[in-house]
């Protein structure tokens, strides 16, 4: 694997590097890279020639740099299972890669390219952990925004990668094993409701972020999720009845679980895989003040074809907009957006555009579902 830095990069590498470009190889195993310093911090970005897709370490130390090919391949295989390519097309990648070699930059046109990238990534500086050297969601972030010009057509660099790798392995990237689930809002005379089709390898943090887009929440407040014995559950029961939970999920080590005798785990730690053999019925709690529930039950799993991203399949009703005030806050909100002859009418729909509130758009879910 070919690593081709700038100077500044080149200059904080503690071991002799090659100063020539190095032999010509298939681009999908070369990356331009740039050291920068973004929030105090050493930080990487790297770029891959063929698909211009971004690659981030943020807060590069000694010890780092002197081993920098091992954790040059360590974060590309992290943000590819990040993206949930499997294994075994990691793996293979990186075999054929071969060893990371360090060069000089290959050409003018490579380094304006890598300095958008790192224009990109500084967009997104503030969505860096810095207690993580590797950046997976800035990395996923940065590759989904469009690029190209010139001579090429516009084009996404995480499409881009997908269609190098699905080349390079000869076979598909995802998994096929994915389930279909609905999501309800339990509100009285009201009916709103998703379902979605979700891959069975998201993390729960992942499936969160998944929640938000389905119902146009703009993971402004804490949540978790409640696990269900769904054995003490009859047909017709609700999920928000008096069922024994059985674990619950949330979103740090911070957060209490409630109820607190019930054990806890993080959400990026397990997959829906994990839990849906422990029970298909499940609860989403969002903004602990206005208590905005959802119901989710599992419906099938299904197994047809590899599943890229999530897929909204059908649903109905608006969510509630943001800090609204509850279910009696959401209540008046629609009398009052109901009636275009209400004193507070306009001052209303001015507040709810502020709020982001929106009516469902199956498309536009699914076009945000696509980019996660």
């Amino acid at each position: 694997m070919k690593i081709q830095g700038t100077k500044k990069l080149l200059e904080a590498i503690p071991f002799e590097v090659s100063t020539d470009s190095g032999e010509e190889r298939n681009p999908l195993y070369e990356w331009h890279a740039n050291l920068l310093v973004i929030n105090r911090k050493k930080t990487m970005v790297l770029m891959n020639d063929s698909n211009r897709y971004v690659i981030v370490l943020h807060g590069l130390k000694a010890n780092e740099f002197k081993r920098l090919g091992k954790v040059i391949q360590e974060t590309i295989r992290q943000t590819f299972q990040a993206e949930r390519i499997r294994d075994e097309v990691i793996d293979r990648y990186l075999a054929e890669a071969g060893p990371v070699s360090f060069h000089k930059t290959k050409d003018r046109s490579h380094v304006a390219q890598l300095n958008k990238a790192c224009d990109n990534v500084g967009f997104a500086a503030r969505e860096l952990v810095s207690s993580e050297l590797i950046q997976t969601a800035v990395s996923k972030q940065a590759s989904r925004w469009l690029t190209g010009g010139g001579k090429r057509d516009m084009f996404h660099p995480y499409e881009e990668l997908f269609t190098d790798l699905e080349k390079m392995a000869g076979c598909g990237l995802f998994s096929s094993e994915a389930a279909i689930m609905k999501i309800s809002m339990p509100f009285e005379g009201l009916s709103i409701w998703r379902r979605v089709l979700v891959p069975l390898d998201l993390s729960f943090a992942e499936f969160h972020d998944v929640i938000q887009t389905l119902f146009g929440w703009q993971d402004s407040h804490l949540h978790e999720f409640h696990v269900f014995d769904q054995n003490e559950m009859t047909e017709g029961d609700s999920v928000s009845g008096n069922f024994q939970h059985v674990l619950n999920i949330v979103m740090n080590d911070d957060l209490e679980s409630y109820p607190q005798e019930v054990d806890k785990v993080l959400e990026n730690t397990v997959a829906l895989s994990d839990i849906l053999q422990i029970s298909t019925v499940l609860k989403y709690v969002y903004n602990f003040g206005d208590n905005w529930q959802h119901e989710i039950v599992l419906e099938k799993f299904v197994d047809d074809e590899p599943v890229k991203s999530p897929v909204c399949l059908d649903g109905e009703g608006d969510a509630p907009p943001e800090d609204c005030g509850g279910e009696p806050g959401f209540r008046e909100f629609l009398l009052i957006m109901a009636d275009p002859y209400h004193p507070e009418h306009a001052e209303m729909k001015q507040w709810a555009a502020s709020q982001l509130y929106r009516e469902f758009d199956k498309g536009l879910v699914n076009h945000r579902l696509r980019r996660m």
